[in-house]
């Protein structure tokens, strides 16, 4: 992408509104004007994905979804792995961004990957997956709690669910967790919520509450330049049975 169309979508990024009677409609009319360009932008801001994944560790013919999995840019990084997955589900709202990922599956022949425009709160698969995962959906999706909860039904017993995502404290966190100051907490959740993006100190509480952790990392990145950053976190997790 050239430099001006990495500014014009930056511009959007800044300028955007919510749009739209319900969630479904506000997602595309966001993305719709910038799901060509989303990878390029979006890999400047969405940092930690490719840490996650390499730390999910890849059975031969499991069952993978992603909810909240936009363009599928995310399969790019599991490289030559992937051809060990039995089958990989994409779930995500957007028409747009279903679109750019079904070009990116034709073009890689990836034959066991599927895309479904439905919601991760209600996606029922046709079996259990081994692994479902988030990468900076949850933050987007109203009703979080509700698509972490559908991700623990759909899971089998000792299935793996992997989160990054951003996120900020409460004011007294627990377990030693980090504790981010105040123009972090107040600021931070205002400039994202412009995008319909917002971060959330109970994300981390429910994950480690309703799954066995294994690892849990929290970060800061480095957004829109060196004067403006925000934490994000990684938590891999597992179902008891």
């Amino acid at each position: 992408m050239s430099p001006l169309n990495r500014m014009k979508t930056i511009c959007r990024l800044i300028a955007n509104r919510d749009r739209g009677d319900n969630h479904a409609e506000r997602l595309e009319n966001f993305y719709a004007r910038q799901a060509e360009s989303y990878d390029d932008t979006r890999s400047r801001m969405l940092h930690g994905r490719q840490g996650l994944i390499d730390l999910i560790p890849v059975v031969k013919n499991s069952v993978w979804i992603e909810l909240g999995a936009g363009t599928g840019s995310n399969l790019e990084l599991l490289g030559d792995r992937i051809d060990e997955i039995q089958h990989l589900h994409l779930v995500d709202l957007s028409p747009s961004m279903i679109q750019i990922a079904q070009k990116r599956i034709k073009s890689r022949n990836w034959r066991n990957v599927t895309t479904h425009l439905e919601d991760a709160t209600k996606f029922s698969p046709p079996t259990s997956a081994d692994v479902i995962l988030f990468s900076y959906s949850l933050t987007m999706i109203p009703n979080w709690f509700a698509a972490i909860d559908n991700a623990r039904r759909i899971l089998r017993p000792g299935g793996v669910i992997a989160v990054v995502d951003y996120y900020v404290s409460r004011y007294r966190p627990d377990n030693g967790w980090v504790r981010h100051d105040w123009a972090c907490r107040t600021f931070a959740p205002n400039a994202f919520a412009k995008n319909g993006v917002h971060p959330n100190p109970d994300h981390i509480y429910y994950l480690h509450e309703y799954f066995q952790p294994s690892y849990f990392a929290e970060h800061v990145s480095k957004l829109l330049g060196p004067f403006f950053s925000a934490p994000y976190y990684q938590f891999i997790g597992n179902k008891s049975g």
